[in-house]
């Protein structure tokens, strides 16, 4: 068998090691992007306070301004009602002496109402309201225009008395010069207020009693409630004693499911046997 000879493959090369570069370690990069990242951060913030503080100011401005013009409306209103007294007061000069009495106190509903206007000016000035000053300060006023408005009431009522050539002779001659009703949420009741007045010409005290009925519809079925029904005293009617002209003031509480339709006053003179009625319709007395 014949020898082959095969001559050894080239060996390869030996790779040659690279050359490592060591760069320069820079320090001062890291402590700078920390303050860089303070004072960016701290920017903003200042932005947003300073925006958080300019809407505050815009807030404050906007509710000044609002309250400025509701005390602006108070105010007219005030000045209207203090002109309605002085002319009042120039009518109380033509009255008798039994007017006498009633311009005194009118008066001094005006000097009254002078004070609050005084109060509420100097609220505006300040600008600084105390709620619970300025919540009184209302109610004040609007007790004292409440009163105001009785007494205009009695007053012109005593004019009409002077002047009227209809009065009668019979001093039990007692009629319903006015009815308002209100309702209160929170007591669920409905205040009153009945005014009486005797126009005659003889000086005698009138007596008497009235009563307050209901009508309407319970369960679908018409009702016709009397006064011990719906007032807290359970009472079946109340006596007047008036001269000329008297205010009374009460409170009705009405049934659960019952809707009223209609009210219904009964006047009964002292010693006559047939009571006059007066009757209101429940949604006119709402308005």
């Amino acid at each position: 068998m014949p020898l082959i000879y095969r001559q050894p493959l080239p060996s390869k090369p030996k790779p040659v090691p690279g050359v490592m570069t060591i760069r320069q370690h820079r320090s001062w990069v890291c402590p700078m992007l920390m303050v860089l990242t303070i004072v960016g951060g701290g920017g903003i913030g200042v932005f947003l306070w300073q925006s958080s503080i300019q809407a505050l100011r815009q807030n404050r401005q906007v509710a000044i301004e609002q309250q400025l013009q509701e005390i602006q409306k108070y105010r007219e209103q005030l000045k209207k009602a203090f002109q309605q007294n002085a002319n009042l007061t120039a009518q109380n000069a033509n009255l008798t002496a039994q007017n006498a009495n009633l311009s005194t106190q009118n008066a001094n509903l005006s000097a009254q109402n002078k004070e609050l206007q005084d109060k509420l000016t100097m609220t505006v000035r300040t600008t600084q309201v105390d709620q619970k000053t300025y919540a009184q300060v209302l109610q004040s006023l609007s007790q004292l225009q409440a009163k105001n408005r009785d007494l205009k009431e009695e007053l012109n009522f005593y004019q009409q008395l002077l002047t009227s050539t209809k009065a009668s002779l019979e001093s039990q001659n007692v009629s319903v010069a006015n009815f308002t009703l209100n309702y209160d949420k929170k007591s669920e009741r409905y205040p009153y207020k009945l005014v009486l007045t005797q126009l005659t010409k003889e000086i005698k005290v009138a007596e008497g009693s009235i009563q307050i009925h209901l009508t309407g519809k319970a369960r679908g079925k018409t009702k016709r409630l009397k006064m011990k029904q719906i007032t807290k005293n359970k009472v079946n009617s109340l006596k007047y004693q008036l001269l000329y002209f008297k205010r009374i003031e009460n409170e009705l509480k009405l049934p659960k499911r019952f809707t009223p339709h209609q009210l219904i006053i009964r006047i009964l003179p002292k010693g006559q046997k047939e009571a006059q009625e007066v009757r209101f319709k429940w949604k006119d007395l709402q308005k």
